[in-house]
């Protein structure tokens, strides 16, 4: 995963997501404090609620945009998928 502007808040904990086009939960890990995602792979991610759709809805991540989610609630989530007939991964750094 490239930068990160977490860097020197606490310890963090990286992890991949197989992002494909049925809309999945990406939640905060226990006892984090915020995240940061970028899109590792070469298709488009949308992200939003759980009826993020390709079209008209969701956030657009580009490939290799960074994103970042501070000072979030422990219950914090998102959904992310791609567009018809496409897949990519989604990098996420957790820091507490």
């Amino acid at each position: 995963m490239g930068y990160s502007p977490h860097s020197g808040r606490g310890p963090m904990t990286h992890r991949k997501v197989s992002i494909a086009t049925t809309a999945i939960e990406v939640s905060l890990g226990e006892l984090k404090e915020g995240m940061t995602i970028q899109n590792t792979g070469g298709s488009i991610i949308y992200i939003g609620g759980s009826d993020v759709a390709s079209d008209d809805y969701g956030f657009r991540l580009v490939p290799s945009q960074i994103y970042e989610f501070v000072e979030v609630k422990k219950t914090f989530s998102f959904y992310a998928r791609c567009g018809a007939g496409t897949s990519t991964t989604l990098g996420v750094a957790e820091y507490a």
